[in-house]
């Protein structure tokens, strides 16, 4: 039998506190989502849709070296957790970082390893993301588009990594 949560937090604190081996969440937008234990990973997640198992993310914990499966060339920040989507078009990458604190420094640690591998960036970031709300930088390498995305609210900050070929986006 599938348990029922009310939020993505109290499923994954339920799994990893032993309670079941999948938790169903609803998050308002329709069909139910089930949060299972990732049986590769010690505290990992996956995310499958509930209607029909559809594997949909992969949640990993803070780790020190990225996992077997995680997208090649793309940064990896160190102890920081991340979200890998594994739903939408062939060829599209899609990341999520949370994190506390200032977006900024999550931000400029995966400008720093974008560019080392070789990306250029549009235009250069503003100095303190609560100037704009959010930050938004677009990089460009080999006809391929990196967007980044930091929202900072509070003391949490999350970044998002969009990767595509040009002129798909």
């Amino acid at each position: 039998m599938i348990e029922t949560a009310g939020t993505f937090e109290d499923a994954r604190r339920r799994l990893q506190d032993g309670e079941g081996h999948a938790v169903e969440i609803t998050l308002g937008f329709g069909d139910p989502l089930e949060v299972v234990l990732d049986p590769e990973l010690e505290n990992g997640l996956l995310l499958r849709a509930g209607k029909d198992g559809t594997l949909l993310s992969r949640i990993l914990p803070p780790l020190a070296e990225p996992p077997e499966g995680y997208p090649s060339g793309d940064p990896f920040v160190a102890d920081r957790g991340v979200t890998l989507s594994l739903a939408g078009p062939p060829g599209r990458v899609h990341l999520v970082w949370f994190a506390q604190g200032p977006v900024m420094e999550l931000l400029d640690e995966l400008l720093s390893q974008s560019r080392e591998a070789g990306w250029a960036v549009r235009s250069d970031p503003p100095e303190r993301a609560e100037d704009v709300g959010m930050v938004e930088l677009e990089l460009l390498k080999d006809g391929r588009v990196r967007t980044l995305l930091g929202l900072e609210s509070g003391a949490f900050s999350q970044v998002t990594l969009i990767e595509e070929d040009e002129g798909r986006g």
